[in-house]
């Protein structure tokens, strides 16, 4: 008979002191969704005001949108190849308990406030850490629901990429030719290839290993200190009435906890309007935002709580919860349905066959094989 736990919402931690996030490692994700441990996918914020005023139109190229296999896209192997390799090198498994995906600790930070869709990902004990991941076919169900959109709502979605791709360049601007940047409008856009950090933080003394994708650099990458040049870029629909501020609040505090998971200091808005013409630009400070929405005088829904802070503790609540519930070897399931939004559900997988098959696609044979290798060259020390 399988366990099953639950976590209120409503659940906080009091001590919920986050570690600041440190870079250990890159990665870059080419077309056939190879990972190189490299910078080359790495890009350069560049979008002059002359830009701005010309009127961009951010849906040119939506019939050519190459959106990649979101199964593929979820794996978690760009980290594992990331901590191979620095295992390698120090010689002994790292003391992370969580490794996982920023998006999916995104989701969970700010669950107890968006919480409009379902959740389930796979959480996997193997070698005394935690693998977290989404849930396959939860990954599947997901891509058939979105089936159903629109091409209005594709457009707007399909927006986003191509306002980073207008505002990025492959290279440092000194190093661009003038062919590079003028063919930016002309570029193909898809969601498969990127440039990708990892980062260690944690909660009190549980230390959580993230990657996530970084849309791009300042005019440099900085070798000594790289999440204090990072840039997150986002659209959204241009203000024009009280409603827009509230969804334009909602969508920021999404993005904050974003930037706030993986150490990225700044956010650029790109507003564009209903036929996705870019309107303007605004820059926003990630240690900013929480204080800014607060201080917002039209808006009275944001003083009754400070969401910001509650879903720090709500997300040190969970972080301790898993690394109490889940033991060694065990698959479990943690799942979320709006249909109840009152708690997380923990439960255990037992059957056999669909243990396996999340163990296997959570962790590669290659990860297995390499810390078989890892515990037998310890024993040997």
């Amino acid at each position: 008979m399988s366990k099953e736990k639950i976590l209120p919402l409503a659940a906080r931690s009091k001590k919920a002191m986050l570690r600041q996030p440190k870079q250990i490692a890159y990665f870059s994700r080419d077309l056939n969704y190879k990972t190189h441990p490299d910078r080359s996918n790495l890009s350069y914020y560049y979008l002059p005001d002359g830009d701005i005023d010309n009127s961009i139109d951010l849906s040119v190229g939506s019939k050519h949108f190459l959106l990649g296999d979101s199964v593929e896209l979820s794996k978690l192997d760009p980290i594992l190849l990331a901590l191979k390799e620095i295992e390698k090198e120090s010689g002994a498994k790292t003391k992370d308990r969580i490794i996982t995906w920023r998006g999916i600790m995104r989701k969970l930070l700010t669950l107890p406030y968006d919480s409009e869709e379902d959740l389930v990902l796979d959480v996997v004990s193997f070698d005394g850490q935690l693998f977290i991941q989404f849930n396959v076919p939860y990954l599947k169900s997901k891509d058939v629901q979105k089936q159903g959109d629109t091409e209005f709502h594709k457009k707007l979605q399909f927006s986003g990429y191509k306002f980073e791709k207008m505002a990025t360049l492959p290279k440092p601007w000194p190093e661009c030719t003038r062919k590079e940047i003028d063919n930016r409008a002309r570029s193909k856009c898809n969601n498969i290839e990127q440039y990708g950090a990892i980062v260690r933080t944690g909660i009190s003394r549980i230390k959580i290993l993230i990657g996530g994708e970084v849309d791009c650099t300042a005019d440099y990458y900085d070798e000594n200190d790289p999440l204090s040049r990072y840039i997150e870029l986002k659209t959204t629909r241009t203000i024009n009435q009280y409603k827009d501020m509230i969804a334009f609040e909602k969508k920021l505090f999404r993005t904050w906890a974003q930037c706030f998971l993986l150490g990225i200091p700044k956010i650029i808005y790109g507003f564009r309007d209903d036929n996705c013409i870019l309107r303007t630009v605004e820059e926003f400070s990630t240690n900013d935002v929480p204080l800014m929405v607060k201080n917002n005088p039209l808006n009275e829904q944001s003083k009754k709580e400070n969401c910001y802070m509650s879903s720090i503790n709500f997300y040190g609540a969970v972080v301790e919860w898993l690394n109490e519930s889940v033991k060694d070897d065990q698959v479990w399931k943690l799942s979320y349905t709006k249909r109840n939004r009152q708690y997380l559900v923990l439960k255990e997988v037992t059957d056999e066959n669909e243990k396996q098959q999340i163990v296997d696609s959570a962790i590669p044979a290659w990860f297995k094989e390499w810390r078989s290798e890892l515990r037998n060259s310890e024993g040997n020390i």
